[in-house]
């Protein structure tokens, strides 16, 4: 068995993680394996030689047409992302056979067939970044020999992460109806006593994949209407299409077109109220600086906050930032 030692400041780890919705620890660390840096290998568990296929760059297709009498091909626009299949190679080790059989049985708690864990690098030039997995087939032994004898096993495991992006950390940004001016909402000049509440928060997407925005609204107090932002477009998108959000509601709204568009805490039907296909455009690659883009609420109170997300989704773990 060979430990990857070609790169030891490299720093990856393998993570548990708590992904049962209303847990009071959902979305904590249960379990986190050190495979590979300064700490790589302290729990018997390794990263091994030949276990960097396909964890650079994601699983891209170009979508090409070839026409009657046409020389080579025209490209699309959209090239088809895949699901991300990686082989990696890791090795258990123990002081005794018992020691060797309790770290082999702790690498199949965190990653197995039926939930998804972490892949987590770290990097020199970028923030940490995550990669969602589980078991695409069955582990494969590659050593030869007993293990019980051995106090080692290595094993090659196929890898399937059906969202093949590297995730960094999220960016977020709140402003509350405190931190707004009452506007005129036809010509955007102020106008106190008109209602109609307006803000600017930051927008940005320094990641090399295309951002689609999340916003949400703490608990309201009093019947409400929100416009947001429809990427860059300079277009407001009013939230929910038709009524309002009633006090003691917060919602959520997801602007990836085949997400679900709105949801609401206490799992009513305001989602009907919520047009499908409301939001157009996303946050386009490498858009580094902030550009500031409006919010507006009406109804509410000086409490009501909003809070715009940014997933930050990379095709490799290292890299491509603006």
């Amino acid at each position: 068995m060979t430990i990857c030692l070609s790169n030891p400041g490299r720093i990856m780890q393998l993570i548990l993680r708590d992904g049962v919705p209303g847990s009071p620890t959902f979305g904590q660390d249960q379990i986190v394996l050190d495979l590979l840096g300064p700490n790589g290998g302290e729990q018997g568990i390794h990263l091994l030689e030949g276990s960097w296929d396909n964890l650079f760059h994601a699983p891209i297709t170009q979508v090409r047409d070839q026409w009657a009498y046409q020389e080579g091909s025209t490209i699309g626009d959209f090239p088809r992302v895949e699901e991300r299949i990686c082989a990696i190679r890791l090795g258990t080790v123990g002081r005794t056979t018992r020691d060797w059989e309790q770290i082999d049985d702790l690498l199949w708690r965190v990653l197995g067939p039926r939930k998804d864990c972490y892949l987590r690098a770290y990097s020199t030039i970028s923030q940490p970044r995550e990669l969602r997995m589980r078991w695409e087939k069955a582990p494969r032994p590659i050593t030869a020999k007993d293990p019980g004898r051995t106090k080692a096993l290595a094993w090659e495991v196929s890898t399937l992460s059906v969202d093949p992006y590297w995730y960094g950390p999220e960016i977020r940004y709140s402003i509350k109806r405190s931190e707004m001016v009452e506007i005129n909402a036809t010509t955007g000049d102020p106008e106190p006593g008109s209602g109609m509440w307006q803000g600017h928060i930051p927008m940005l997407n320094p990641a090399d994949v295309e951002c689609w925005p999340q916003y949400a609204s703490n608990t309201l107090t009093a019947p409400t209407v929100v416009w947001v932002p429809d990427g860059l477009t300079g277009r407001l998108v009013r939230i929910p299409t038709i009524g309002s959000l009633t006090p003691g509601k917060e919602f959520l709204v997801r602007t990836y077109p085949l997400d679900e568009t709105l949801s609401v805490l206490d799992d009513s039907q305001e989602w009907a109220n919520m047009n499908g296909v409301a939001f157009d455009a996303a946050i386009p690659v490498h858009t580094g600086s902030p550009v500031m883009v409006p919010i507006r609420i009406q109804g509410g109170g000086p409490d009501t906050e909003i809070t715009a997300y940014y997933p930050q989704r990379y095709t490799r773990f290292m890299g491509g930032e603006a």
